[in-house]
C-alpha cells in the first residue's frame, strides 16, 4: 500500500467552496479508481482554512495514475489559485 497525506491551507474566503469540491474529488477517486482504497478529507475545527487529505492507493504507480485522471486535473485547475500552502507526504 502507498499512503499520501496532503496538507492544504486555503484562502479563507474560498475555504467553504474548497471543502465542497475536495469532497467531490474524494468521492470521484474512490468511485472511479479501483486502486484508490481510502480517501478522507479532514478540516481543522480551529482553523477552517486548513485541510488534510489522507489517501491510500495500491502502489505509487496507482497514485501517479490518479494524478493524470480527468477528475483530478479538473479539481487541481479549479483550486490551484485558492491554495496558500500545500505539502505532500508519502508513506510506503
Amino acid at each position: 500500500m502507498f499512503m499520501v497525506l496532503v496538507d492544504f491551507v486555503i484562502q479563507p474566503d474560498k475555504a467553504d467552496q474548497f471543502y465542497k469540491v475536495v469532497l467531490e474529488q474524494a468521492k470521484n477517486s474512490l468511485n472511479e479508481e479501483p486502486d484508490c482504497h481510502f480517501f478522507e478529507v479532514t478540516r481543522s475545527p480551529g482553523k477552517p482554512e486548513s485541510f488534510v487529505l489522507s489517501e491510500v492507493y495500491t502502489s505509487s504507480e496507482a497514485f501517479d495514475r490518479h494524478l493524470k485522471t480527468q477528475h483530478f486535473l479538473t479539481f487541481n485547475a479549479l483550486v490551484s489559485d485558492w491554495v496558500q500552502e500545500k505539502s505532500v507526504r508519502t508513506l510506503a
